[in-house]
C-alpha cells in the first residue's frame, strides 16, 4: 500500500510521533511519500529513509500524482480540500 502523507499542519504538528508511524508503516511492507503543494525551492527540511518527498506546485495533490504516475491507496491530509483543488 502506499501513503501520501502531508507536511504542512500534518507531519509537522508532532513529527516525532509521525516518525514512528511512518517507521511502523515501513515495518509492514507499506510505502510512505510525503506529498505537498510547495514549490521544490520550498524544500522540505525532512530526511527519513526510503520517504520520498513530492513538490505539487500549488495543484491538486491527486491529479499532480495520477499525472505523475503514482498511485496512491490512502491520503493523509489535514485539508482534504486541496487533495482535488489548485491553489
Amino acid at each position: 500500500m502506499r501513503i501520501a502523507l502531508d507536511y504542512d499542519k500534518t507531519f509537522t504538528l508532532d513529527p516525532d510521533m509521525w516518525v514512528e508511524i511512518i517507521q511502523l508503516m515501513q515495518g509492514n511492507s507499506h510505502e510512505v511519500i510525503i506529498v505537498t503543494m510547495r514549490y521544490p525551492h520550498e524544500e522540505i527540511p525532512i530526511n527519513i529513509k526510503g520517504v520520498n518527498v513530492h513538490y505539487t506546485e500549488r495543484k491538486a495533490k491527486v491529479r499532480w500524482c495520477m499525472d505523475h504516475g503514482i498511485d496512491v491507496n490512502v491520503w493523509i491530509d489535514d485539508q482534504p480540500y486541496w487533495l482535488l483543488n489548485d491553489s
